[in-house]
């Protein structure tokens, strides 16, 4: 195959892999699969401790972690039936695609970013503003990145050139995420607002690292690089799906505690 013209050739299609590498990556798509299948039972059964008008946000991660495991474990059979073992190596059979991951993220990603809203009180036209730009900036974000990364390997101008759109459009994002977290949102007790602005720069961190998962082929055009991808990917969808979800929801449940709703306090006595 002439992969240069072949764009949406992802550059995991270049090479062929030893079976370290291989499994390797099948491992930590695995991981990544439970993790979230894990958060979905987590969040189902986390809801009932959490009062009622903080609850969506809790609601919203059930369908993110359903999202999240559903791509993964596609993910990962698309990365075993991509490859072939052919006595010295894996060797490519049909093509693997990242392409899958974007379209979750046109999902998740808004979820992601609206859920805090629900969480610190937010409401109104200040909700409908942020919830309006999260959407098309994300979006736009997606999109870009999803159009970058079919040239990854056959136009390296293309792909520089969507990644710098994707990039622009992470700004407008970055600016109403902090405006939540530290600006619009209410008043919180002050033993929650360390948790509160910790959240907020652990979630922009485990972002960024989405950003060099998408550099990988720029940075080591390499089987290692592709393995390094993919750990990279799995590492950020954890951090910004699951872990995310659950510094959440403990704000929540502390928050749920603070208005004196029975339960939380139940949930909070039992970690102290």
């Amino acid at each position: 195959m002439a992969l240069s013209n072949h764009p949406g050739i992802n550059f995991e299609n270049v090479f062929n892999y030893s079976i370290m590498q291989h499994d390797i990556v099948a491992h930590v798509l695995t991981l990544g699969f439970v993790a979230h299948a894990a958060g979905l039972v987590y969040f189902a059964f986390a809801q009932k401790d959490i009062h009622p008008r903080l609850r969506t946000a809790t609601i919203m991660s059930c369908f993110i972690m359903a999202a999240a495991s559903l791509n993964l474990f596609r993910q990962f059979s698309s990365w075993n039936d991509a490859f072939t073992w052919q006595g010295s190596a894996y060797v490519m059979e049909q093509t693997f695609s990242n392409g899958y991951r974007y379209f979750n993220w046109f999902i998740t990603l808004p979820l992601l970013l609206t859920q805090p809203m629900f969480v610190f009180g937010i409401k109104g036209k200040v909700f409908l503003r942020n919830t309006l730009i999260f959407v098309v900036a994300s979006a736009v974000m997606v999109l870009t990145g999803y159009i970058g990364q079919m040239f990854e390997v056959t136009d390296s101008a293309l792909y520089w050139l969507w990644f710098i759109v994707g990039s622009i459009a992470y700004v407008p994002l970055l600016i109403v995420l902090y405006r939540v977290y530290f600006v619009d949102r209410e008043k919180v007790p002050v033993h929650v607002e360390k948790l509160v602005k910790g959240l907020f720069y652990f979630q922009v961190v485990a972002w960024t690292i989405y950003l060099f998962a998408y550099l990988m082929p720029a940075i080591s055009f390499t089987p290692t690089g592709v393995v390094t991808r993919h750990i990279l990917y799995t590492v950020a969808d954890i951090s910004s799906k699951f872990i995310y979800g659950v510094w959440l929801s403990y704000i929540a449940l502390k928050l749920s505690a603070a208005k004196g709703y029975q339960p939380a306090l139940d949930k909070l006595q039992t970690f102290s």
